[in-house]
């Protein structure tokens, strides 16, 4: 609410200042009523003061609950109306007079998550605000700093606090004398609970810990630095003990008055926990129990009035947390090896998502999913029986029958549209000539629900999404797309050594298709095979050197995962590649280096080019006792019968 403090022509009477300093004291208890009735005797005296209708339009609004909300925009307009201004444009915001109707209409934005445009407004209104009002420049402040992480630019919020610390111990100073005092404690807890916020994104770790022991008080707990201590052990790689500090969460206020349900927050955090101690499946239970509590607390809220916003309290506006959830339960999902039941989570999460990059990645892995689930399940005996479908006939006439040997892409090109070229790197050399690209240093984009991304996540993105459109390509049959996409991969600056080896695998695999035989040969080298980690050398801030890792790295399986296997798949894509350009005494070669490094368990494929490359030798008597070894039960418990050749020539 603002104060007519400011004088206007004539200046205000002494009575006129006496009522104005009294409906703002009503105001600052809650007694609006009371408020209401010495702002309609002031508007009796002035009728068209603008002041006056915006202290109105804000003390009805509060007296209703902050429900009636389009009833207070409408107000706001009027008011903007009375003095030449539109609050619906931030060029109308050229003085300090107008900062208080904006800043109301950029509090109705960001409760409605219209966070671009209330950061806007915001930001004009810092640069024109005066620190001597102090409650309402805190107020600007405050509100700047939730818009900064809203939009993943937690450097910024910093900023932002800094200068309010400054300003508030300045104007300390000048009261007291000449030594500096301390923020006020009315604002200190605020402003420590806003830095652990903004450190945390940035993982700024070791400086997140000092706040959060100002913060975190074990006599004055309360749900929020519980949270604070519990994420902070998330975010250094200590999941059991976050979950026992999650155990003690005090029990807090209703989600009608805070916005936020407790419970739903409570066990969503509990399912990402467990995720990152690599039990999806608890994550599962919770995340679901997450779902159930976020239905219960909506069934509470008010019916609103209409198609309009009306009806129930501002802050409860945001009190849905559907698609975070659908989110968090989709990724679960999904690495629980549940991927139809995945897809439809996050293909409902895609609709208020659509810029989230991660999100059509992880869309994109549910449908190779559904195509083939895991590598590993090529070591199954189940697969390998089916390399033989049947067999007909009996005794010299019995033959064996063998086996022969989704739409993906969209997800992976809006997930390529949607990464930005970063400059000052050697992936930049994909962009277009002459496009301006941000610098990598403190460059962030949002990606939500999930966390914001750094330069150093955006590239490693880049590269997932690469190979998966290279896999998906080869799956289709678009050979020269899958060339085009290793190509791509490969001349990344940053790229984890096991995505590089699927680059070069994949590259192999199109050249193959695309009839160059030679090249394909030339592309794999296991002798190179040295290192299949998934992660990508980086260093880290001075202050984030604590040895933890992150809680979500490599918590799916992988195959091939270590470098004998590695080596081994390589070995076998070289004995294709010989037995095709005929050369089958290397085939026979790599195939035998292929067996020895895949240890006592095969995959299908060896088996079955096992049988190929018998078949081209013409080698009948070895292939039959490679039937009886690995087949026995489809072949007659016999000696292997010679040939009518064999016959003629004793």
């Amino acid at each position: 609410m603002s104060d007519s403090r400011e004088s206007p022509k004539p200046e205000p009477s002494e009575e006129e200042q006496r009522l104005a300093k009294e409906a703002l004291s009503e105001f600052e208890q809650g007694h609006y009523e009371a408020c209401l009735r010495k702002i309609s005797r002031l508007r009796e005296i002035r009728p068209d003061d603008a002041k006056l209708l915006l202290n109105q339009s804000v003390a009805e609004y509060s007296s209703s609950g902050c429900q009636e909300t389009d009833k207070f925009i409408q107000n706001l307009k009027l008011v903007a109306s009375k003095i030449g201004v539109n609050i619906e444009r931030i060029e109308s915001l050229d003085e300090s007079d107008y900062c208080v109707l904006f800043f109301n209409y950029a509090v109705i934005q960001f409760h409605l998550k219209q966070y671009r445009t209330a950061t806007a407004i915001l930001d004009k209104i810092y640069h024109l605000v005066e620190p001597s009002d102090e409650a309402f420049f805190v107020r600007v402040c405050f509100l700047l700093t939730e818009l900064y992480i809203a939009n993943s630019q937690a450097e910024k919020g910093i900023k932002i606090l800094n200068y309010l610390e400054k300003s508030l111990s300045k104007a300390e100073d000048e009261t007291e004398g000449a030594t500096v005092q301390p923020v006020p404690e009315i604002y200190r807890g605020k402003i420590c609970q806003y830095k652990c916020r903004c450190y945390m994104m940035l993982r700024s770790m070791k400086v997140c810990k000092r706040e959060i022991k100002r913060l975190y008080e074990p006599n004055q707990t309360t749900s929020s630095a519980v949270f604070f201590k519990a994420n902070f052990e998330y975010l250094r790689g200590s999941g059991i003990k976050a979950l026992k500090i999650l155990n003690a969460t005090p029990q807090g206020k209703s989600s009608l008055e805070t916005g936020e349900c407790l419970t739903t927050m409570l066990y969503n955090n509990y399912g990402c926990i467990h995720f990152a101690l690599k039990k999806p499946h608890l994550g599962v239970f919770y995340v679901n129990k997450a779902y159930a509590e976020n239905d219960l607390a909506l069934l509470q809220l008010p019916k609103p009035q209409g198609q309009g916003l009306s009806g129930r309290p501002i802050q409860t506006l945001g009190l849905s947390k559907r698609y975070e959830i659908l989110h968090n339960l989709g990724v679960l999902l999904l690495h629980c090896n549940k991927p139809l039941e995945a897809f439809e989570c996050l293909v409902d999460c895609a609709q208020v998502y659509q810029t989230n990059p991660r999100l059509w990645l992880r869309l994109a892995e549910c449908c190779i999913m559904v195509y083939k689930q895991s590598n590993e399940d090529m070591f199954r005996l189940s697969e390998r029986l089916r390399c033989i479908v049947g067999h007909m006939g009996a005794n010299l006439h019995r033959k064996l029958i063998l086996n022969p040997s989704v739409n993906k892409s969209l997800c992976l090109r809006n997930a390529l549209l949607r990464l930005p070229y970063i400059s000052g790197n050697e992936d930049s050399a994909a962009a277009v000539a002459g496009e301006q690209r941000p610098s990598a240093e403190n460059y962030v984009i949002a990606a939500p629900p999930s966390n914001p991304m750094k330069a150093s996540e955006i590239q490693s993105l880049r590269c997932s999404v690469l190979a998966a459109s290279a896999y998906v390509s080869l799956c289709l049959s678009d050979y020269v797309m899958a060339l085009h996409f290793t190509d791509e991969l490969l001349k990344q600056g940053k790229i984890s050594p096991a995505l590089r080896y699927l680059g070069n695998q994949y590259k192999a695999e199109a050249l193959l298709y695309l009839d160059k035989v030679a090249e394909a040969g030339s592309q794999i080298n296991p002798a190179t095979v040295t290192d299949m980690s998934r992660r990508i050398t980086r260093q880290k801030d001075d202050e984030d050197k604590e040895g933890h890792e992150d809680p979500n790295e490599e918590v799916a399986p992988w195959f091939p995962a270590d470098v004998n296997k590695a080596k081994a798949v390589s070995h076998y894509n070289l004995a294709v590649i010989h037995s095709i350009r005929g050369d089958l005494e290397k085939a026979s070669q790599h195939i035998q280096q292929a067996k020895s490094l895949f240890g006592s368990q095969w995959p299908t494929h060896l088996y079955h080019f096992m049988m190929y490359l018998q078949l081209l030798e013409g080698n009948r008597m070895s292939l039959q006792s490679f039937f009886k070894e690995h087949y026995g039960h489809t072949t007659p418990n016999r000696p292997p019968t010679k040939t009518p050749a064999d016959w003629s020539r004793r």
